[in-house]
């Protein structure tokens, strides 16, 4: 009775009276069901601000001595040590029971020795007052966390030095977690920073990516939602494919070695008043029947800006989309646009095969520099003008 009760008050977004309700089932009754609701109404809770469900005990780990910190060396474990207090992450990751936080102590932390598991439903959270204070040294070639599980990570930076990424996120289809990423900087040297597959849903909030290959990659089903976050530098800042989807609100990804995001196979993503700079290849590419939504969104300075290949789509309202030295937009094969009020600056490729939609009347709603008739001035199959491809785009605005 009282689960039912808290997943009623969990859907009226009572989060903290879901909660009272969870912890009155009795202990005997506490099954995977259970745990999970517990997860659930934990996690929106903290996506929302305000964070419940992680009032169990206090665990402190103290950095490495910085004399041997250089040489990977952790904090040697004293004979005497003080009740609460750690010499590592992973001692601490397993004493820890749900609900507990785990603080790192200012200075570096060494967790080269193993991959650390986030199986827990923990709070850990560096205690500097950025997250350069508070730096994990991991030097491997498995990943700095392994995370399985709902929990928060928060305000440190992963220095991973090594072939893999830096922090790896999945779950099965019989569990879907949610965790939350908050202030992390992290960088990998060799491989992706961040891994997200299964049908995984984390939020990551004003945290700094750097990759040597993919800021994020995710796959499979996976639902990743980024705020305030900035992506620089690597290969792609962002790689989506499977039938994940990727929602970016208020974020930058600059300075790619090549495209600044890809959409894959059967993947999405949705971008809103965010930016694509600087990029060696095109901003937004969009491959296999991938679809794109760009709202209030800036494409610039990148070698192409946004490129639509086989069958996808792309929808576009209040953007601006420039071509740097290349096309500013690209269709290919069955590819499909639409979009209003957007600004197309450069050259425009238009080879697609995909019908014009039927509507009341042409509006030229997608900007370019050119008239709607201009339309005809272009041929199908050639290099047309920004004006001939506005046209195209104009007889598929949306109405609103």
């Amino acid at each position: 009775m009282a689960l039912k009760q808290a997943k009623k008050l969990y859907e009226k977004r009572s989060y903290l009276q879901a909660l009272a309700a969870c912890r009155q089932v009795a202990p005997a009754d506490r099954g995977a069901d259970h745990q999970a609701l517990v997860d659930e109404v934990c996690m929106h809770s903290a996506a929302t601000g305000k964070v419940i469900g992680f009032d169990g005990r206090v665990l402190q780990v103290q950095p490495a001595d910085p004399a041997t910190a250089w040489m990977g060396q952790q904090q040697q474990q004293q004979q005497q040590q003080t009740p609460g207090t750690y010499a590592s992450i992973a001692d601490a990751l397993a004493a820890a029971a749900d609900g507990d936080i785990i603080q790192l102590l200012p200075g570096t932390h060494v967790t080269s020795q193993a991959c650390l598991a986030l199986d827990k439903r923990v709070l850990l959270e560096g205690l500097g007052g950025s997250p350069q204070e508070v730096m994990l040294d991991h030097r491997a070639n498995h990943p700095a966390f392994n995370i399985t599980r709902c929990c928060i990570l928060r305000n440190l930076a992963i220095d991973m030095v090594g072939f893999c990424e830096s922090i790896s996120i999945s779950s099965s289809s019989s569990s879907c977690i949610k965790p939350i990423l908050q202030k992390l900087h992290i960088t990998c040297s060799g491989d992706d920073c961040l891994s997200i597959g299964g049908c995984a849903q984390p939020l990551l909030q004003q945290c700094t990516i750097q990759a040597r290959r993919c800021g994020i990659k995710q796959y499979a089903t996976s639902s990743t939602t980024l705020w305030s976050c900035s992506i620089t530098g690597g290969s792609h800042g962002l790689v989506v494919c499977g039938s994940s989807q990727a929602f970016l609100e208020g974020c930058s990804i600059t300075d790619c070695g090549q495209d600044g995001m890809v959409v894959l196979q059967q993947a999405g993503l949705h971008l809103s008043h965010s930016s694509v700079s600087g990029c060696q290849g095109p901003g937004v590419d969009v491959c296999d029947e991938g679809t794109a939504s760009l709202k209030h969104v800036d494409i610039k300075d990148c070698c192409g800006g946004l490129w639509l290949w086989q069958s996808a789509s792309c929808e576009a309202v209040s953007s601006y989309i420039s071509g740097g030295s290349s096309y500013a937009v690209l269709l290919d094969q069955q590819a499909y646009a639409r979009g209003s009020s957007t600004n197309i600056d450069g050259p425009c490729h238009d080879s697609s095969e995909a019908p014009l939609p039927l509507l009341p009347r042409p509006t030229a709603a997608l900007h370019a520099s050119g008239s709607a008739a201009d339309r005809h001035s272009s041929s199908s199959g050639s290099s047309g003008s920004a004006a001939g491809f506005g046209a195209r785009l104009a007889y598929a605005a949306l109405y609103r």
